[in-house]
């Protein structure tokens, strides 16, 4: 209930008891714990059945002013301050407001600490530290003290409202002599907010640390930087400066020298020097050059241009000129020729590269000839390449195709080779590698293997001899030709006898062609034989045959004749 509710209601009591009794009566109204809400003009109204009457009066409570009006605007910041405004309190406490107290807090401290007092309601916020976040705060204070904070909403960084510039382009190099090189560049994308106002350009020797050479105004992005050493390498670089300060450093610039601008092309030709190299290992030429401007440098093999690419490295950086191949090969052996040209000259030198690899695989195909069930004999060509190293010897190869796997078969220092001791009718493949210095080539093959056996085979047996006929020295024997001739004709006949008590057969007759029958001369009269015969064809001899029956050297027709005299006979007794 309203203060005034309260005291119309007490006054309303009053004037019933008035009425009653006609006396004088006294009012009071009393608010407790009173507030500044509580101030305003009070009205004290007195009615009866006689009348009514009112009365005013003003009542004013005193208290600390109100919260400084929002927002609390952060204006013109920069690095080191700020500038800060808000509106005064819709209440000042019912006293006039004597000052502002303002307070800000470093975010890496956490602790308030007095900015300063002032009448109006702004101030310049000073002594921040750049880069740090800051919060503010201000109170409105009158006679009774101060008010409720007001504060920013988020906290304020404290820089410039400009950044230093970004990193100008990279310079390049428009113009040299033995002590000075000049420069030109483009300016940064951003100059950070606010104008470039100088570039500055440094140098670094090699091998040294950079430092200031020179300093130019920001309407032209070129330079002329003086006092160079002769024959020193120097890079560049620009920085861009505004009021923020200077920014990044550009990129360098590429290596210049200071020399003389224009020189013929020269070089030390003795440091083209002939190399020798095994496949695999590096093949490189390093060498200074003096040229200028940059010259046209060529490279060639054998006449044919040498291009870069992924086995070939080629550079020109600094003065030095290089050429380097990593893993060489047989194909990068030749002559070396360098050119390098400019438009005062050129010069040239050359040498020689000699790559050593193992041989290319001996020049097919591998042949093979004049097989028999012992062996049989290779030919093959040279190598197309020998490697760089002269051929040592041939490493020739058998494989047993029943066991696959291969085996030494004997060397040759010629193209040629007769294998020998080959199993009889076993299967065979055959291969030869070229051996020099550096070691053995890849494998000429033959290109289908080979049955260890002769062109034909041995005639079978023939039949069983028979005796035709006989005399006392010699015996006519006949018989059947062998079921097969092995694949070749029957050329002739072994005829071979063994007398009785005699384990040996031995050779009686030749038959030097087809014929199956023989006389085998010079007997002993009286003598047992047996005869068997042996079939020949150009693949060798048959198995003998079965022996023939035995038969007696003698003389087969003999006219009747008595050996011994007629005697008397003995008497018998009967």
């Amino acid at each position: 209930m309203s203060t005034i509710f309260r005291l119309i209601l007490l006054m309303q009591f009053v004037n019933a008891r008035n009425q009653k009794s006609g006396h004088q009566y006294r009012t009071k109204i009393r608010v407790i714990d009173a507030k500044r809400a509580d101030s305003g003009t009070y009205t004290l109204v007195a009615r009866n059945s006689n009348g009514t009457d009112k009365a005013d009066v003003k009542v004013t409570v005193l208290d600390v002013p109100g919260a400084p009006e929002g927002p609390l605007r952060v204006d013109n910041v920069t690095k080191s301050g700020v500038s800060l405004s808000w509106k005064p309190p819709k209440d000042d406490g019912g006293s006039e407001i004597s000052h502002y107290v303002v307070e800000k807090m470093d975010a890496e401290t956490m602790r308030w600490v007095p900015v300063g007092e002032c009448q109006q309601p702004h101030i310049k916020a000073d002594n921040l530290i750049e880069g740090h976040d800051y919060t503010f705060r201000v109170r409105a204070v009158n006679k009774q003290g101060e008010s409720a904070p007001l504060a920013t909403s988020q906290p304020i960084t404290a820089k410039d409202p400009f950044g230093r510039p970004e990193k100008p382009g990279t310079p390049q190099v428009t113009d040299w002599d033995k002590n000075r090189v000049d420069l030109e560049w483009t300016p940064p994308k951003k100059d950070g907010g606010a104008p470039i106002k100088a570039y500055i350009i440094e140098k670094r020797p090699r091998f040294g640390t950079w430092e200031k050479a020179a300093e130019v105004g920001p309407d032209d992005c070129k330079a002329s930087v003086p006092d160079l050493t002769e024959g020193e390498e120097y890079e560049f670089r620009v920085i861009a400066v505004n009021k923020g300060g200077p920014g990044e450093p550009s990129d360098a610039s590429a290596p210049v020298v200071a020399k003389a601008r224009y020189v013929a092309p020269s070089f030390d030709k003795s440091l083209l020097q002939d190399q020798t190299v095994h496949a695999g290992k590096k093949i490189k030429f390093q060498l200074p050059i003096e040229a200028s401007p940059r010259p046209t440098v060529t490279w060639t093999v054998n006449g044919k241009v040498l291009e870069a690419g992924p086995r070939v490295d080629l550079q020109l950086f600094g003065g030095q000129l290089s050429l380097e191949i990593p893993f060489s090969v047989r194909s990068d052996e030749g002559r070396y020729n360098l050119t390098i040209t400019n438009e005062l000259g050129s010069c040239t030198a050359s040498a020689n590269v000699t790559v050593l690899d193992r041989p290319s695989k001996p020049e097919g195909p591998l042949e093979i000839s004049g097989i028999h069930k012992e062996g049989c004999s290779l030919r093959w060509g040279t190598p197309k390449d020998d490697g760089g190293s002269p051929i040592l010897h041939y490493v020739i190869e058998k494989m047993d195709l029943s066991r696959g796997t291969w085996s030494d078969a004997g060397m040759s220092t010629t193209l040629t080779h007769d294998i020998t001791r080959l199993i009889h009718k076993k299967e065979y493949l055959f291969r030869v590698k070229a051996v020099n210095a550096i070691g053995e080539s890849e494998p000429l093959e033959a290109a289908k293997s080979i049955v260890a056996k002769n062109e034909c085979d041995e005639p079978q047996a023939p039949g069983k001899p028979s005796i035709d006929d006989w005399d006392k020295d010699h015996v006519d024997l006949s018989w059947t030709p062998p079921p097969h001739d092995g694949g070749a004709p029957v050329t002739g006949y072994i005829i071979q006898k063994k007398e009785k008590g005699s384990p040996y057969w031995v050779t009686a007759a030749h038959v030097p062609t087809n014929t199956c029958k023989a006389t085998v001369p010079e007997l002993t009269e009286g003598q047992e034989y047996e005869f068997r015969v042996i079939a020949v064809n150009k693949a060798g001899q048959s198995e003998p045959s079965e022996a023939s029956d035995k038969v007696t050297a003698r003389a087969r027709n003999v006219p009747p004749r008595i050996i011994t005299p007629l005697q008397d006979l003995p008497k018998w007794r009967l």
